[in-house]
């Protein structure tokens, strides 16, 4: 598999910032490295300090770091 190209790049975070923001994140990312051949951006969530990072240079990265939900049981019993 192929990096996502300089052409196809801004496409990319169109679609990502979409689906994004159906869970909760801006559609709009925090531009981390912005160079040609080597992009690095991050979206944020709304309310936590979750965060999904798209980057491409060699190959393309898609990641998703999420805060902690535990279920009421979980919460009542103290532990995971």
């Amino acid at each position: 598999m192929t990096a996502i190209t300089d052409a196809q790049w801004e496409r990319a975070l169109v679609i990502i910032g979409q689906v994004a923001q159906k869970q909760g994140f801006g559609t709009t990312p925090q531009r981390l490295n912005d160079s040609p051949g080597d992009h690095d951006e991050a979206f944020h969530s709304v309310g936590d300090d979750g965060r999904i990072t798209l980057g491409t240079a060699k190959h393309t990265v898609l990641g998703l770091d999420v805060g902690c939900h535990l279920t009421a049981a979980a919460k009542a019993r103290g532990h995971l």
